[in-house]
């Protein structure tokens, strides 16, 4: 049995205009896969592979649909060390930002490792991807809320309403690193979210989901998962709100 969805604050089926990056043969020696170099948005990802994407590069996600579609059952896509998809420039304030790293809809047993994705208001979406499994990390300095509170008075504004997700609220109100929805047998390993205004709260597991080592720069990483989720403890970092 399913819940509605997996959502880790801590990439589609067939979209139409996509790209489909050229591929070049990594050195074998390195790893035994090619190699797709990442340079524009809806990129289409076929098979398995090893992502590239140039230093200070910034693909921004124009359409909100996905800068990488993950479109095949059974691909791992690897990015490669220093490798950075980053969604917009550094310098863009944090509560602004907006589109989707990676996205992956309606396919299965889809890998990946060692994603290192800035700059988005979420990291990865999945949707309908059973036997997903993301692991080795990083979703650092992607959306996060401006805060109006002080310490001398509260702002309501500020509050989270994890109860209204019917239609997708935490994803399109908080963001996140991880979005998982409607999606059975899912694993989330070793992951990094610094800093981030959803790496972390409300986590509405799917059935069979795993987490484990995520870490968070804010004050939780709260799971609230079905009696079939086997999820292993979540470790968090110090409480930060920026």
């Amino acid at each position: 049995m399913r819940t509605p969805a997996w959502f880790v604050a801590f990439a589609c089926a067939p979209v139409a205009g996509c790209a489909v990056a050229s591929v070049q043969q990594e050195n074998p020696e390195r790893a035994p896969l090619p190699v797709v170099r990442v340079e524009r948005d809806n990129t289409r990802i076929e098979s398995s592979c090893t992502i590239e994407v140039a230093p200070g590069a910034v693909i921004s996600d124009a359409d909100n649909n996905g800068v990488i579609h993950i479109v095949k059952d059974g691909v791992t896509v690897r990015f490669a060390p220093a490798s950075v998809l980053r969604g917009a420039d550094e310098s863009t304030r944090p509560d602004t930002l907006s589109g989707t790293g990676v996205r992956i809809d309606g396919v299965k047993n889809v890998t990946v490792e060692n994603a290192d994705v800035r700059g988005f208001k979420v990291g990865v979406h999945a949707t309908g991807a059973d036997g997903l499994t993301v692991a080795d990390a990083r979703f650092s300095d992607n959306f996060r809320q401006r805060l109006a509170s002080t310490p001398q008075r509260e702002d309501s504004a500020d509050w989270l309403w994890p109860h209204a997700n019917d239609g997708g609220e935490w994803r399109t109100n908080y963001g996140g690193a991880v979005v998982v929805e409607r999606s059975s047998g899912c694993t989330l390993r070793s992951a990094r979210t610094r800093p981030i205004g959803s790496g972390r709260t409300q986590t509405t597991a799917a059935s069979g989901a795993r987490t484990t080592a995520a870490r968070s720069s804010s004050s939780a990483v709260a799971a609230a998962h079905s009696a079939a989720c086997a999820s292993a403890p979540a470790r968090t970092g110090s409480s930060s709100t920026a």
